[in-house]
């Protein structure tokens, strides 16, 4: 009997050739079931160290987005807080010139006086607004009451920041004692707590000259608290113009991700008709082989 070592070689060839066709078409049906033609690393390594990169940025971008969110939330409560102790105070404010204004009995004075009491009161809840179970004006001590009835500050005066992007910070909080007292502390020209309880005593002992003491002070007060407000609105814009930015960038590294992984569907599909095609063919093609050879043996 003739051996024919070109048997053999063909035999070699043809399951090379049929093993890398079942590969590719095992790669195109998993691009068509994932709807990525870049799964892992081997598929494509610059691409899928692209993606990578593109996927780090993103999750980096989202991570900022939800800081800046949570921060305008924030934001919004303690507008709203400063803007209802701002009332509050200009409440009192137009109670004290309006007594001064003409005289009162007794009882209209200690009515006033009771009104003035309230605004304190509601002034110094508003000071101790929580928001998300954290006190907003107890500089980092969160969990800590800044303020007890009369008025007395248990904070501290740590100034917080955030990381709003890879280089800028933004401050995230108000101290209570500044808002409270003012710059300087208890007894600064513009404390909210004193000049209140001032008032309120002033008017129970119908002491005009100590209503009208109060009264230039009460205007540096609201000044102060409208800066206050002011400056909420200015972190705002900032953080809306960051927050704005991510979201196209976000949408641009989704484009690009797209670009980098999914795959083209109706592309595949012709890549996958082409491959099966090629098995056909090499499935044919060694059918005719072994059956030239069969007759050979049996020749």
């Amino acid at each position: 009997m003739v051996f024919r070592l070109g048997e053999f070689a063909n035999d070699r060839q043809f399951l090379l050739y049929n093993q890398r066709s079942n590969f590719e078409q095992s790669q195109i049906l998993e691009h068509i079931s994932t709807l990525k033609k870049v799964n892992r690393g081997s598929d494509d390594p610059v691409n899928f160290s692209r993606i990578e990169s593109t996927r780090d940025q993103l999750e980096q971008n989202a991570a900022f987005e939800k800081n800046i969110e949570t921060l305008l939330q924030k934001n919004g409560v303690i507008e709203s807080s400063l803007n209802s102790i701002l009332e509050s105070f200009e409440a009192a404010r137009e109670l004290a010139v309006q007594g001064t204004s003409h005289l009162h009995d007794d009882l209209e004075r200690e009515t006033i006086a009771d009104q003035i009491q309230q605004h304190r009161e509601s002034i110094i809840n508003r000071l101790n607004t929580r928001h998300e179970d954290e006190y907003l004006f107890s500089g980092t001590l969160t969990t800590t009451q800044p303020f007890d009835a009369a008025g007395v500050y248990s904070g501290n005066t740590t100034i917080v920041n955030a990381r709003i992007n890879d280089t800028d910070t933004i401050q995230t909080n108000f101290i209570g004692s500044d808002l409270a007292y003012g710059p300087t502390g208890p007894g600064d020209p513009t404390d909210i707590i004193e000049i209140l309880t001032n008032l309120e005593t002033a008017f129970r002992a119908n002491d005009e000259v100590a209503i009208n003491a109060e009264l230039p002070r009460m205007r540096d007060v609201t000044e102060r608290l409208n800066e206050a407000i002011a400056e909420v609105g200015t972190r705002n814009v900032r953080l809306t113009a960051e927050n704005d930015r991510y979201a196209v960038f976000e949408e641009n590294l989704t484009t690009v991700l797209a670009q980098l992984e999914a795959a083209d569907l109706a592309e595949e599909i012709v890549d996958l008709e082409q491959v099966q095609n090629t098995l056909q063919a090499q499935l044919r093609s060694q059918g005719t082989i072994n059956q030239q050879s069969l007759l050979n043996f049996l020749g």
